[in-house]
């Protein structure tokens, strides 16, 4: 059954809802699983009288984020989360590109890499767009590198393959798209009107990457334009992904 539509971001209009926002996006997340893992209930970091504070889970973690062409804008949720996580005590950088414009996946790889490798703590990836499908291609080519992180955030990975729009050209070095599974856990973030991406070519990457899967409703490419903010829920799934390597380092 079809869910309703539900507003990813958090105006001040909306802060008293943020808890139930993410509730509910944290239940369709299970019932949109991909691959026949354990659900395993998660406590609310973020409820509406504490959206001021990321979730205290991870501290620990060196947060990265991972944009795509172009570069994340000033109004972009990674440009607001290296904002915000940092003033929490939360490490948050940037992976930064020489080339943001023309693409090249040998130096964008190599360049996540080199981020990982230099990290002293579990890294929690959070990729949009190229990003993503950089940082899954990366991961299945070089599965050894990957012990560091702890988990991956992908949003809105552009579906270079079946991409037909004006910056095709720019993003055909980073074909094909991985298919194998990838060494960590992840997250699929889709919406249903993508033009970089068709909800049903989203769904079936994360079930190739063997990844969750969240289906963000009609708010285009998840980036700028979406008008994110902090993206509470956005946090809410980093934070799901920082519990489960908790858990798992602890047992």
């Amino acid at each position: 059954m079809p869910m309703p539509p539900v507003r990813l971001n958090s105006s001040p209009l909306e802060r008293q809802s943020v808890g139930a926002v993410a509730r509910l996006f944290l239940t369709r997340l299970l019932l949109h699983r991909v691959t026949p893992v354990e659900i395993v209930q998660m406590p609310l970091i973020l409820s509406p009288q504490d959206t001021a504070s990321p979730p205290a889970s991870l501290q620990g973690f060196d947060v990265v984020t991972v944009p795509g062409l172009d570069n994340s804008g000033p109004l972009h949720w990674h440009t607001a989360w290296e904002r915000h996580l940092p003033a929490h005590g939360i490490a948050c950088i940037r992976l930064e590109q020489d080339s943001w414009s023309d693409p090249d996946y040998a130096a964008w790889s190599h360049r996540v890499g080199r981020t990982v490798a230099q990290a002293t703590r579990p890294v929690l990836l959070a990729a949009h767009s190229l990003g993503s499908v950089l940082v899954a291609r990366w991961a299945a080519e070089n599965p050894r590198a990957t012990c560091n992180v702890a988990g991956a955030l992908l949003v809105a990975p552009a579906d270079t393959e079946k991409y037909s729009g004006p910056d095709m050209a720019r993003v055909a070095d980073f074909r094909p798209l991985p298919r194998g599974g990838l060494p960590f856990p992840a997250i699929v973030v889709a919406s249903d009107n993508d033009p970089w991406l068709a909800f049903a070519r989203g769904r079936m990457l994360a079930q190739c990457w063997g990844a969750e899967f969240l289906p963000a409703g009609s708010y285009g490419h998840l980036g700028s334009d979406a008008a994110l903010g902090e993206w509470p829920t956005g946090l809410c799934l980093l934070d799901r992904l920082a519990r489960a390597h908790t858990r798992k380092a602890r047992s």
